[in-house]
């Protein structure tokens, strides 16, 4: 074999390499992730602007074969990349936040996202909604709801996104059903979480408190 080959055939295993670390799979809805459903083709993503453990923005997801926008994945509920699953923030209460993918701080029936400011800057810099719409706009504007912040072990404020993934609450592209992000407030705590807290209990409830109430909703531990 000569020289030439030997350099071809490196360079293609090097792009076969490459090309795997994008391979994304995914779930399509909110009853795919709870039974495990994941996909068993994969996309690729147009472009990836940026990622860590907790956030992933991408932009198109194409179908490997064609170089074109996936039909079959859609708009995937969570995807699979690199071993971490990524929950679609497109499913938000009246938002659309559109190529950003969040990866929990709990998973259970009640999935959290720790809200903090890398969080929150991430979503006000890729939102494709405009101040004051949507879950954006109540993520900025504090003024029309009781208690959306809460205080992390730092003594900093924060917000949680919460959903419930037996509650079914928007339709996806193809109709079919999806739990739905929402901003977890202390005016909404019992109701989302089914309990009956006194005001004055809320009012004091830290992050680590209220990571024990979930896990016990969860039935961790």
């Amino acid at each position: 074999m000569s020289k030439g080959t030997c350099f071809l055939i490196l360079l293609l295993v090097n792009f076969l390499n490459g090309q795997s670390t994008n391979q994304i799979r995914w779930y399509e809805t909110t009853s795919d992730y709870v039974y495990n459903n994941l996909s068993e083709d994969y996309v690729i993503p147009k472009k990836i602007q940026f990622e860590s453990e907790r956030f992933l923005r991408i932009t198109k997801l194409l179908n490997p074969a064609t170089g074109k926008k996936s039909k079959k994945a859609g708009y995937p509920w969570a995807v699979s990349y690199d071993s971490i699953v990524y929950f679609n923030l497109r499913y938000g209460t009246s938002v659309q936040l559109d190529e950003l993918y969040i990866n929990p701080d709990i998973t259970g029936r009640f999935c959290v996202v720790y809200a903090d400011k890398e969080i929150l800057e991430v979503i006000y810099q890729f939102s494709t909604q405009y101040y004051g719409g949507g879950l954006l706009g109540v993520l900025i504007n504090d003024s029309g709801k009781w208690g959306r912040n809460w205080k992390n072990e730092n003594d900093d404020k924060i917000k949680i996104l919460i959903m419930d993934t037996q509650k079914l609450e928007i339709l996806n592209s193809k109709g079919r059903g999806n739990s739905a992000w929402k901003v977890l407030s202390k005016d909404n705590f019992n109701e989302i979480l089914d309990l009956n807290y006194d005001k004055e209990i809320l009012k004091d409830l830290d992050l680590k408190e209220i990571k024990e109430i979930i896990d016990k909703k969860n039935n961790v531990g």
